[in-house]
């Protein structure tokens, strides 16, 4: 019997015409959105974990910027690319060519590329280098798994799916972008040498990586977007080994900057060579 109630409890579910729970999961930019932001809200309590001073303030840096340019910029442009083409879904060729056209394009995509705050493309990228408050593991987690990785995502699929590569590359919109990403690689691989903290120098690394994704995108080719996803898998694997490295050198020795480091690689070999 029970088993016969599951069944009709399925097919009803299931049903065309019944407005099931799969529709959130539908591909679209609204669903994206809403797991965006799932997103920001669930990994707070992770950056603020130690409940310390500095912690609590760097858990605020990270969620003021995450919600503040999602709600202010992304919201906006998701709203506005349904009111110009009535759809959200991820289409293949994007959904936006002959629905905006001129200087337009590009301030669409302005808040697109600022509004996905996880991207850390700069001057958004301050809630990264804030959140290395938080737990070896948790940095690894918002460095190389979760979170930056949503934002990089998100960019492609916008790229790709909502703009569309050829329409990109026919109008232009997205070269400014391409140069903003190009002086967030090298500015930020800049200020990543100048920082001793061990943490906070793989921090700017990240934000210069990510950049590397940005700027596939940016270049409007499919080779280039290509590249980008798979760069999101390759720093995923190397970042997630710096940082469990960063954290095997703590827990041995309890020394977080590089200058005190020195001599470490013959006290813990294959700690030091792991990231190579």
């Amino acid at each position: 019997m029970r088993e016969n109630q599951r069944e009709v409890l399925r097919l009803f579910l299931l049903s065309p015409s019944h407005p099931s729970w799969a529709s959130l999961f539908r591909p679209n930019m609204f669903t994206l959105f809403l797991f965006y932001e799932a997103l920001t809200v669930s990994t707070y309590p992770l950056v603020a974990h130690k409940g310390t001073p500095e912690a609590i303030k760097g858990a605020r840096t990270y969620l003021a910027i995450l919600i503040g340019t999602s709600i202010g910029l992304q919201l906006i442009a998701v709203v506005w690319t349904w009111v110009i083409a009535g759809t959200l879904d991820f289409t293949r060729g994007g959904i936006l060519e002959g629905h905006i056209a001129g200087p337009m394009v590009a301030v669409l995509l302005a808040l697109y590329a600022f509004g996905i705050g996880k991207a850390a493309l700069m001057p958004f990228h301050r809630w990264l280098p804030a959140a290395m408050v938080a737990p070896t593991p948790v940095s690894a987690l918002l460095h190389a798994v979760a979170v930056v990785k949503a934002g990089v995502f998100t960019m492609l699929k916008v790229g790709v799916y909502i703009f569309g590569i050829d329409f990109l590359a026919t109008t232009g919109a997205s070269v400014w972008l391409m140069w903003l990403a190009a002086f967030s690689i090298i500015a930020a691989s800049v200020v990543a040498l100048t920082k001793d903290n061990l943490k906070a120098r793989l921090a700017y690394s990240t934000v210069s990586q990510l950049s590397y994704i940005t700027l596939g995108m940016a270049l409007a080719t499919s080779m280039g977007a290509l590249g980008g996803g798979m760069h999101i898998a390759m720093h995923a694997m190397g970042k997630i080994t710096l940082f469990m490295c960063a954290g095997s050198i703590y827990v041995a020795t309890h020394k977080t900057d590089i200058s005190q480091m020195t001599g470490l690689g013959r006290a813990m070999p294959i700690t030091f060579m792991a990231p190579s």
